[in-house]
């Protein structure tokens, strides 16, 4: 499987304070700027990756130990429910 996508960038430009980086005018919604970037080619292999022949897939994963493992939590405070969250990240 193989595919073509037509790339280009689109984004606005407002001035800006290069001390804050906030608009100078709020209510500027900027220019619409279009920027062309070369075409992007996906094939299957693009999402295959090669590994080792491992004949026993558990023992050589146990095998790495928990010196390679992390393990960690992260918090998002600022948000008071899941829905709001959600809609920030994704």
């Amino acid at each position: 499987f193989s595919a073509n996508f037509t790339v280009e960038l689109s984004f606005r430009v407002k001035e800006c304070d290069p001390a804050t980086g906030e608009a100078y005018d709020e209510d500027d919604e900027g220019d619409e700027e279009e920027y062309p970037v070369e075409d992007l080619e996906l094939n299957t292999t693009d999402f295959v990756s090669r590994v080792l022949q491992v004949s026993n897939f558990k023992n050589a994963w146990e095998a790495v130990g928990k010196t390679n493992e992390v393990l960690e939590k992260f918090e998002l405070s600022q948000y008071k429910t899941l829905k709001e969250a959600i809609a920030a990240v994704v």
